[in-house]
């Protein structure tokens, strides 16, 4: 009786531990960084940059720039794998807009900063969101759906020109 008891007691311990434990660690939502905390960090990038406002600008654009290139990948792989519609679908939804393989860091800031001092209404808003909207002028120039496609067509009775 006295073991069962004592299992018991054990057992009321451990649960109101736990459930204190669960109340003082509940998960806080994060948050995605603001537009404002990367813009401040990365405004003077072109003129005199701080080391650390140097660092922590290039980890933003890095983070976003590793993101891109893991999109573009999985583009590649879903075209090599034969999956074209849904290579596709990841190209038209992602959040650059347009394929920026082309693009240098300098310039995707240059974009980035730019495009914020025109808005700033969108400061609080967050960074990964904008960065489409952002890049907008060169997904313009990038834009080869608005030109006309040629295909020559092959015959072997015509001549080549």
């Amino acid at each position: 009786m006295e073991v069962n008891r004592q299992a018991m007691v054990f057992r009321a311990l451990f649960t109101a531990f736990s459930l204190v434990l669960l109340l003082i660690t509940q998960p806080t939502p994060t948050y995605a960084t603001s537009n404002k905390i990367v813009f401040d960090i990365c405004e003077d990038y072109f003129e005199e940059l701080d080391d650390a406002r140097d660092l922590l600008c290039n980890i933003y654009i890095r983070a976003i720039n590793d993101w891109r290139i893991y999109n573009l990948g999985l583009i590649e792989y879903l075209e090599e794998e034969g999956y074209k519609s849904k290579a596709e679908t990841v190209e038209e939804h992602d959040a650059f807009g347009c394929n920026t393989t082309e693009i240098s860091r300098a310039d995707f800031i240059r974009h980035y900063l730019d495009y914020m001092q025109e808005h700033e209404e969108r400061m609080e808003d967050s960074f990964i969101y904008t960065i489409g909207d952002a890049l907008e002028p060169f997904c313009k120039k990038q834009d080869r759906k608005s030109e006309p496609a040629f295909y020559l067509e092959e015959d072997r009775h015509k001549k080549k020109s």
